[in-house]
């Protein structure tokens, strides 16, 4: 569901009483309705691409990010989200 905040306000503009006397109608003033949009819902992200590769070799791993610096470069609308982990072999004592 989208959800759009609206305000309104009523406010009267003019003078009430430009003559100064209370006993004359020469008011002239007017009344408005005035509308706020509040909150404009963002649109949505298109999903485009999702990849999991493990236990990349340093080659494999350089490979795998110049890819994406490429579709980066060629798409200025794409972002990425990016979570990863650098470990050492199991190396014997």
């Amino acid at each position: 569901p989208i959800n759009i905040c609206l305000s309104f306000m009523v406010m009267t503009v003019g003078d009430p009483n430009p003559d100064g006397k209370l006993t004359t109608k020469d008011s002239t003033t007017r009344s408005q309705i005035v509308k706020f949009q509040t909150d404009t819902p963002a649109a949505a992200p298109m999903f485009v691409e999702e990849k999991l590769q493990l236990q990349l070799s340093g080659a494999a791993a350089t490979a795998a990010l110049d890819e994406l610096k490429q579709k980066l470069a060629h798409d200025r609308d794409l972002e990425l989200i990016l979570s990863w982990r650098l470990q050492r072999k199991g190396t014997q004592l």
